[in-house]
């Protein structure tokens, strides 16, 4: 019964933390410092640190964000005033802050591009049903067809 909600949870997660990694391993490819890398959205529930950032999964696991200092971001409730040492996103070129915005996006396409040529590799069982079929649905009546006697409803076998 819990099965559909689970794993749509699940997925999601996966959709959204790899989501939120591009944007976070971009800007520690550029020397941006990252304050923090939450897997979801309120109390932190458990983590690690990773250089300077606090990499966490919070409590409501239904989003996620990258805190970068510099970034204008009130709301988060987190001092990111810049220490000066040249690490803050506010300061970098546009072009730099372009990729790390664009980082998330694009790790969601790498995913879906990654899982779709597994399936297509690997494949996937499909269940038959009386729709892959070949059943004559509508005969002309000056056709060889009717001429050989198939009707609407004939199954077609073989050829």
């Amino acid at each position: 019964m819990l099965t559909y909600p689970l794993a749509f949870v699940f997925v999601l997660g996966i959709i959204i933390f790899v989501h939120e990694f591009g944007h976070l391993i971009t800007a520690k490819a550029f020397g941006m410092r990252v304050f923090v890398f939450s897997f979801g959205f309120g109390k932190r529930l458990l983590g690690f640190k990773w250089g300077d950032t606090d990499c966490r999964v919070s409590a409501i696991p239904l989003g996620g964000y990258v805190k970068l200092e510099g970034e204008p971001d009130d709301h988060i409730g987190e001092d990111t005033t810049g220490l000066g040492d040249g690490r803050d996103f506010a300061v970098r070129p546009r072009w730099q802050k372009f990729l790390v915005y664009l980082a998330g996006p694009t790790m969601n396409a790498v995913l879906t591009i990654s899982v779709l040529t597994v399936f297509y590799m690997i494949g996937f069982a499909v269940e038959a049903s009386r729709y892959d079929r070949p059943i004559v649905g509508v005969v002309d009546p000056r056709s060889p067809a009717e001429a050989a006697g198939i009707q609407p409803g004939d199954e077609i076998l073989s050829i």
